[in-house]
């Protein structure tokens, strides 16, 4: 077989790299959220709540299905005793 043949066979049996998940295409309203979400519990962890509202809004607003971000946002409007907003995201 010539070598040119070969070769053709060879690349087409390497992967596709956008197969890999490793590779994949990162979306970026996960990525806002991911970043909005790390700085909203670093802001609870100072105490810090008008902070940690505001970021962990945003995760919110970025993905409204995360829980983990509802979750974190009802203790934060906790420590600013806002009891009614604090529930509405815990039970959302």
């Amino acid at each position: 077989m010539p070598s040119s043949v070969l070769l053709l066979l060879a690349l087409f049996a390497l992967p596709d790299p956008s197969a890999d998940p490793a590779v994949a295409p990162v979306d970026p309203a996960a990525a806002v959220a991911d970043d909005s979400f790390v700085r909203g519990v670093e802001a609870l962890k100072a105490r810090d709540a008008k902070t940690a509202i505001a970021a962990l809004s945003s995760c919110v607003e970025a993905a409204p299905t995360r829980v983990d971000c509802r979750w974190e946002l009802g203790w934060a409007y906790s420590l600013e005793n806002k009891w009614a907003e604090a529930l509405a995201q815990w039970t959302e």
